[in-house]
């Protein structure tokens, strides 16, 4: 079985962009490839590695932007 990779964020409903592939918007789970990944969620980029059979969880925290006066 394929590694399943599950994106979760805070906040939700960012963008997600895995490998330069739009793949929705989080939180998600999609199957990939074993091996290593570029994982863009809204404005921070993760490297993972995912092996087969074995879940690969990616959490991004994004801070809130300041709100500007």
């Amino acid at each position: 079985a394929e590694p399943m990779l599950t994106i979760t964020s805070t906040p939700p409903d960012l963008d997600v962009v895995v490998d330069g592939l739009v793949a929705g918007k989080s939180p998600l789970t999609l199957p990939v490839p074993a091996g290593d990944h570029v994982v863009e969620v809204g404005p921070k980029v993760q490297k993972v590695a995912c092996a087969r059979g074995v879940p690969c969880p990616v959490t991004v925290d994004v801070p809130p932007m300041p709100q500007l006066k």
